[in-house]
């Protein structure tokens, strides 16, 4: 993957094992939160649903600390943006929802961890892997905007043509 963050962790292991072991609890307190997102999509949803959906996040953050690269949760980012946007999310909605993931962990990590360099080192992962993911959540939207704004330029085009039953002219720089 270009520009990709390798992650350096010395105890990956013990990183992974504690996430795991409150696994459970972390899924638990950004589901509460994102229920609680008023106004947006995802306080209609089902808890069982989020439950799944935030399960799923985590476990793409454990995978990426694991195998050392971010790129499954990059990947797991651009599925998320892809679906979200097709069931009509806004993407301040997605970003906001990421940020409670974020800050979910970065709270759980503060306390749980030794106030170390170990930590340090955690903090900047979890920084890095959450930016990139935002990049690429932004990236999944402007692509499907533009496949919409194009689409409808097209839709535009068809319209005028069956209704002057000439090539639009409007899609020529000097006749703008």
């Amino acid at each position: 993957m270009n520009g990709s963050v390798i992650i350096m962790i010395e105890n990956k292991e013990y990183l992974i094992n504690i996430i795991k072991s409150h696994k459970d609890e972390l899924v638990e307190s950004v589901c509460v939160k994102l229920e609680h997102l008023s106004a947006s999509h995802y306080e209609v949803i089902h808890y069982e649903h989020h439950l799944e959906r935030e399960e799923a996040f985590i476990d793409a953050f454990i995978k990426s600390i694991k195998e050392k690269e971010p790129l499954h949760f990059v990947q797991h980012m651009q599925m998320i943006a892809k679906q979200r946007s097709s069931e009509g999310y806004e993407i301040e909605e997605v970003y906001h929802a990421v940020d409670i993931v974020e800050e979910t962990l970065w709270n759980f990590f503060i306390t749980e961890l030794p106030l170390e360099k170990f930590l340090l080192n955690v903090l900047t992962i979890l920084r890095k892997n959450f930016n990139l993911a935002r990049i690429e959540l932004g990236k999944i939207y402007l692509k499907q905007a533009q496949q919409k704004q194009k689409e409808l330029d097209d839709l535009r085009e068809k319209f005028y043509i069956y209704r002057t039953g000439k090539k639009d002219d409007l899609s020529d720089p000097e006749n703008t």
